[in-house]
């Protein structure tokens, strides 16, 4: 098998960095390199880091310049073929490295292979581990991994090894993200090679309320997914101007006939609908309907039906009245019917979701969304429903 160099970039995560470097020495298969690169930390890393002697390299920067700088520079800096980048705050199972080495050793074809994650908080004073589950994963065969990936980001770095040729193939992180640069690669990534997949679970995702960013875009947990939206939106924005229609189909094929360019077109509609980006969904949900009022095919409704899917909720097309009238207008547009059902699939779980919870006023205005899309009527967001909601 090919050897392996461990990546664990770091800023201001002391407390935390110990326990992600023994989950990586405690590997049943030992890994062969650990570079551990300091982002001019403050809060005595250095002095951590001292204490494993040379099974562990560290790589201080003299300036806080983020963490794409970082792994960047480990990267060129890596020994070995093969990359497994570790977050200073989660933990390596201890057979991670082990199931991801084999499964590229038995496919060479395989750019990178990755696996599952748990999330898990530690309890205030007894350090007791409570897990929460995997949280957002799809099963997806090789050819869906693009796709797949960019309706959401759910294979993350703990869990991937990647050749470094592929790294060298695809170019370097993007410094100018200080968010969602890991997700920017995996689509890169994904776009250049296949991957090779297992559904164990392979690392454990520290959930905390510490702070995230550089040092000079520092913030707190509370407003991650704020920053996740407008990391997301910046990249997607670009995906949608600068890849091929055919990215959005499995395998991505090279000519398109009518039936797959609609498919593709209601894909990517979903894609960026999912990450807030209504006039470029809205945009392409139009292109899809004037190809044709053919019955939309079960992967179709599949696909719309996951439009209001992502984490970042429904709360801002609820309150934007331009998106709802967009998208009520489709569902009454010629051929819209079936489009608007898919997309009206979607929001019943939402409905539920916000009911059982408690909020009422949101339950109501979803459960106004998800019937005008049924039934092509107007989005009824009246003073009397409102006053009913509140």
């Amino acid at each position: 098998m090919d050897r392996t160099t461990v990546v664990i970039p770091t800023y201001e995560r002391a407390a935390y960095l110990r326990a992600a470097i023994d989950s990586v020495l405690a590997q049943t298969r030992p890994v062969d390199e650990i570079l551990v690169v300091d982002d001019a930390s403050t809060d005595g890393t250095d002095a951590v880091v001292a204490t494993y002697g040379d099974r562990v390299t560290y790589l201080r920067k003299d300036a806080n310049t983020g963490k794409s700088a970082s792994l960047n520079l480990a990267i060129a800096r890596a020994a070995h073929p093969l990359i497994w980048i570790v977050d200073d705050d989660d933990l390596a199972r201890p057979d991670a490295h082990e199931r991801l080495a084999g499964l590229l050793a038995a496919d060479p074809d395989a750019g990178f292979a990755y696996g599952r994650h748990e999330r898990f908080v530690e309890e205030p004073g007894t350090g007791a581990r409570r897990m929460l589950g995997t949280g957002y994963w799809r099963a997806a065969a090789p050819d869906d991994f693009l796709v797949a990936t960019l309706e959401d980001f759910f294979a993350h770095q703990p869990g991937m090894l990647v050749r470094k040729s592929l790294y060298e193939t695809v170019g370097p992180f993007d410094t100018r993200l200080t968010r969602s640069q890991d997700y920017e690669m995996a689509i890169r990534l994904a776009r250049a090679a296949r991957p090779a997949v297992t559904e164990a679970v392979v690392f454990d995702q520290r959930v905390h309320d510490g702070a995230r960013g550089s040092q000079t875009d520092r913030f707190e947990a509370g407003s991650a997914q704020r920053r996740w939206l407008e990391a997301d939106q910046r990249i997607f924005r670009e995906v949608y101007r600068s890849f091929p229609l055919s990215a959005y189909l499995p395998g991505a094929p090279a000519d398109l006939d009518a039936a797959q360019t609609r498919r593709a077109l209601i894909q990517r509609g979903v894609i960026m609908a999912r990450k807030r980006l209504w006039r470029e969904a809205t945009r392409d949900f139009r292109a899809a309907l004037r190809l044709g009022r053919s019955p939309l095919s079960s992967e179709e409704r599949a696909i719309l039906a996951r439009a209001f899917g992502s984490k970042y909720g429904v709360a801002d097309v609820l309150e934007d009245a331009g998106a709802r009238r967009s998208l009520a207008a489709l569902a009454r547009s010629r051929g819209g019917a079936g489009l608007g059902a898919g997309l009206a699939r979607g929001l019943r779980w939402r409905v539920r979701e916000a009911a059982t919870g408690g909020r009422l006023r949101e339950a109501a205005l979803t459960l106004s969304l998800m019937l005008a899309l049924a039934s092509g009527a107007a989005v009824a967001f009246g003073p009397a429903l409102l006053r009913r909601a509140r």
